[in-house]
């Protein structure tokens, strides 16, 4: 990643990175809402779409744009990456001073750009975007799985959490001297939305309102969540270690007491040895659940490592324009 010295003067005053992934549908209609919103906040800014190994015709168009209007700038991944790693991408090319990261399927709005541009024009180092609720209907699984991911890193946000009964969005902005901080994080696994809360500096939230329908498919299924959420909890949350530790603990005392219980039942009942069996295959399962809690998290923190040990990559970049 390009390295910025810590409070360079920036050439541009706006900075707007939005990862892009089959979003042939919206890339237009996003480019032509950013310009009548920047126009109207600044003379100085750039637009960064980073299409992540689309398979859609999202590269061509954007390519078109990055020709119709010299303040996009492109670049293509040469395959998916993921969304994280393409946030990377377009911040180590950005050159404004105030940098808003947004999502480019619309479900963000551009027209909230300048309520964040405000915030840090107020002294935040840090705004993030909440909303209620979202004006999308969703599977109950994904509905559930999105509330608690979203709301376990809200807390990161360390003296100042997210409002209670909000939802963090993908939605951010910060200052130069907040992006020179998280240029220092240079590991290959990186989170971005957590990334933020963890940093800490002077944060404050915005309120986007009811999120607009998608109008596709969501990339991020019940799986994907739920393994984002562990990588989050490894990484960010607090020491990995506790984690088997709490478990393991919780699976020792659980074999215990029926071990325990075993025996007592044993004797109250005058030798029935089929109620000892029964009781004894209870903790024995017990046992097998505190070694099994045990091994899958020590396994999850080793896995973590050994892909940072690699020291890879976070993605490639195939083609770019007015960069």
């Amino acid at each position: 990643m390009k390295q910025i010295n810590q409070y360079e003067p920036a050439d541009i005053e706006i900075s707007v990175v939005i990862p892009i992934y089959n979003g042939c549908d919206e890339v237009t209609e996003l480019a032509q809402r950013l310009e009548t919103v920047l126009e109207s906040i600044s003379k100085s800014y750039e637009v960064i779409l980073v299409d992540d190994g689309s398979k859609d015709e999202s590269w061509a168009l954007i390519s078109e744009l990055s020709k119709k209007y010299q303040w996009i700038k492109s670049l293509r991944h040469s395959r998916n990456f993921g969304q994280h790693a393409t946030i990377f991408t377009g911040l180590a090319v950005c050159k404004g001073s105030l940098i808003i990261v947004m999502d480019g399927d619309l479900e963000e709005k551009p027209e909230d750009i300048p309520n964040f541009i405000n915030a840090l024009q107020g002294g935040a180092d840090l705004a993030v975007g909440v909303c209620r609720h979202s004006e999308t209907p969703r599977k109950l699984s994904r509905s559930v799985a999105s509330r608690i991911f979203h709301r376990s890193f809200s807390n990161f946000g360390g003296g100042n959490p997210a409002p209670k009964g909000s939802q963090v969005v993908s939605m951010r902005a910060f200052n130069r001297k907040f992006m020179d901080a998280l240029e220092q994080y240079s590991e290959q696994g990186i989170v971005f939305g957590p990334l933020t809360l963890y940093i800490g500096f002077q944060c404050t939230y915005i309120d986007v309102g009811n999120r607009q329908k998608r109008s596709k498919k969501s990339g991020y299924n019940l799986q994907s969540r739920i393994e984002l959420a562990i990588k989050v909890f490894l990484r960010y949350g607090n020491p990995p270690i506790m984690l088997p530790l709490i478990i393991g603990v919780g699976g020792l005392v659980a074999a215990f007491a029926t071990t325990s219980w075993a025996v007592i039942y044993f004797l109250l009942t005058g030798g029935n040895p089929l109620s000892l069996a029964g009781w004894v295959s209870i903790a024995q399962l017990s046992l097998g659940f505190l070694i099994l809690s045990l091994t899958v998290p020590l396994l999850l923190i080793v896995a973590e490592i050994l892909k940072e040990s690699l020291d890879r990559p976070r993605a490639h970049v195939s083609e770019s324009a007015n960069i």
